[in-house]
């Protein structure tokens, strides 16, 4: 009972789909002109195989909103975890550690730019961040997990 309970305050899909749209926002204004000195071609929300991208596509950039969390939750309020994940993939001909240090560099620089993601939640963190450190040559996959907290009304 307490389970079924607890699903039913699940956190309304559009609060999840505006963070995750707001994350997408940030990565995808990585770009030269924008001060960054690698350019990100492709932004999306569906995760696709590198060996099946166009190389004119790469560095590319996957968003998904990820795992949530309700570590406190109250008739008033309920404090929610939202766990997104960002998926990168690369492919290089040389010095795969350039290329990938300056993806990680920007992503970092362009997620916590706005830790509010536009006031819509109260504190966004890069968790994690790995890579495959090129196993797959001539490609590279990178994963940045965030965490990013926000408060909604309860519905009790």
């Amino acid at each position: 009972m307490l389970w079924v309970e607890f699903w039913r305050l699940a956190v309304p899909e559009s609060v999840r789909e505006q963070i995750k749209q707001n994350i997408m926002s940030a990565v995808g204004g990585i770009t030269v002109a924008n001060g960054y000195d690698i350019e990100v071609k492709t932004v999306d929300q569906d995760l696709k195989h590198w060996e099946e991208m166009p190389v004119t596509m790469m560095p590319y950039l996957c968003v998904v909103s990820g795992d949530e969390e309700y570590p406190y939750v109250t008739e008033r309020t309920i404090r929610t975890k939202m766990f997104p994940v960002i998926w990168g993939e690369i492919r290089y001909t040389k010095d795969l550690d350039m290329y990938m240090n300056r993806l990680i560099h920007a992503v970092r620089k362009a997620i916590l730019a706005d830790k509010k993601r536009g006031g819509l939640a109260t504190i966004t963190y890069i968790r994690r961040i790995l890579t495959d450190e090129g196993v797959f040559a001539p490609f590279c996959v990178l994963r940045f997990e965030l965490e990013i907290e926000y408060h909604q009304p309860g519905v009790m």
